[in-house]
């Protein structure tokens, strides 16, 4: 379930926590979203997996924190290759990539969130939607809407 944690800049935040069967994911927008992604390294077998379902409903930025975010980033990478990969029927191109969502990773988590809200876009489409998908057992949630709230205040990540 989508929990709403507020806005930043148009963006509406949503926070969910994801199980081991994704049906979360049957409630993620199919359209101007970008996805901030927690995972540990005890989630590396099922990124892959999740990152297909996500770009199938329209995903078009990834940001990846947490102890696997570059993990994250290459999941998101190979499974966005892999796609382009099916659908045609030759070498691919850089021009083959040109719609194809940005991903990035972020080691400090803090900074990686308020880069997904504040800085974040794509060349074509307007992102008002963050949706925060925990992958992880721990529970980010307080941190999420803490993060929300200092963001408000006016902070801004460390040089």
């Amino acid at each position: 379930m989508l929990l709403d944690r507020g806005s930043i800049n148009n963006r509406q935040i949503f926070y969910c926590d994801i199980g081991n069967d994704f049906n979360e994911i049957e409630s993620f927008p199919s359209k101007n979203w970008l996805l901030f992604v927690i995972a540990d390294q005890d989630q590396l077998g099922r990124l892959y997996s999740f990152a297909e379902k996500c770009l199938d409903r329209g995903v078009l930025y990834i940001c990846g924190a947490g102890e696997a975010c570059s993990e994250i980033d290459d999941a998101f990478d190979f499974a966005i290759v892999d796609g382009k990969l099916a659908s045609l029927n030759r070498d691919l191109t850089q021009d083959d990539f040109r719609d194809s969502p940005m991903t990035t990773w972020h080691d400090d988590f803090d900074e990686g969130f308020w880069f997904s809200v504040t800085t974040a876009y794509h060349e074509e489409q307007l992102i008002d939607k963050v949706i925060v998908a925990n992958l992880t057992e721990k529970n980010y949630e307080f941190r999420i809407k803490e993060l929300v709230d200092k963001i408000h205040a006016g902070w801004l990540p460390s040089d």
